[in-house]
């Protein structure tokens, strides 16, 4: 279970940042989520911490995916600028 646990942690650590950095959440819902895991962590529920485990994982992969995403992308584009201004020195 302890594992379990760290991982919670650790995937509720990178959702709440996420969310209040873009102000998905509020302060509010931020100590909303944090009591519900602590009260599933502190009742022993096996059942209840893997649901919730389950759901911070989903969303802190959904962040590093889109994170992945869009780093790719911009990458590519400042490639294609690179590959502009060499062409533009190059016919000069």
């Amino acid at each position: 279970m302890s594992e379990i646990l760290k991982k919670l942690r650790a995937d509720f650590e990178m959702v709440a940042e996420h969310a209040l950095d873009r102000k998905e959440w509020s302060q509010d819902d931020f100590k909303e989520f944090g009591a519900a895991i602590k009260a599933a962590a502190d009742s022993n529920d096996l059942a209840v911490l893997i649901l919730w485990a389950r759901d911070m994982a989903i969303r802190a992969n959904h962040i590093l995916y889109s994170e992945m995403v869009i780093r790719s992308v911009e990458a590519g584009m400042r490639a294609r600028i690179e590959a502009d201004k060499a062409a533009k020195a190059g016919a000069k």
